[in-house]
């Protein structure tokens, strides 16, 4: 299950050609024994997103959530510090496997330039790793 933001929604995309979809075509091909759900939304914080992780791990009840979300917290300015702490309470809630993924610069701002880093909370969350995709 991928949980996101609009990147992970596709936003601006057809749904088709998202990379969420497009790992779903992938792993029907390689591992037909996996199904991707995406239940991202555009526009999602990380506190939307902990207010909703519970409903979404009941419902689909994964083997394997991948966390894609901040973005839009350094967009409104929101606190880094809150943003941290739900990101691990998402994480701590869902047993998340991380992806080391993260365009955001020191300031909490988007910066599409900087090359992908393990975010400090994915470097403090136990359990498997993924490459950066």
């Amino acid at each position: 299950m991928v949980f996101g933001d609009s990147v992970s929604a596709a936003y601006g995309l057809a749904q088709a050609r998202g990379w969420v979809a497009l790992l779903g075509e992938r792993l029907k091909r390689e591992r037909p024994d996996y199904i991707v759900v995406n239940a991202s939304i555009s526009g999602e914080t990380s506190a939307g997103g902990l207010a909703r992780i519970n409903k979404v791990l009941q419902q689909h009840q994964p083997a394997i959530v991948v966390v894609e979300l901040g973005p839009n917290d350094g967009l409104r300015g929101l606190p880094i510090a809150e943003m941290k702490k739900n990101l691990a309470a998402i994480i701590e809630r869902s047993a998340a496997t991380v992806v080391n993924r993260s365009s955001t610069s020191s300031t909490g701002r988007p910066d599409a330039s900087r090359s992908p880093r393990e975010s400090s909370v994915a470097a403090a969350a136990a359990g498997p790793r993924l490459p950066f995709i």
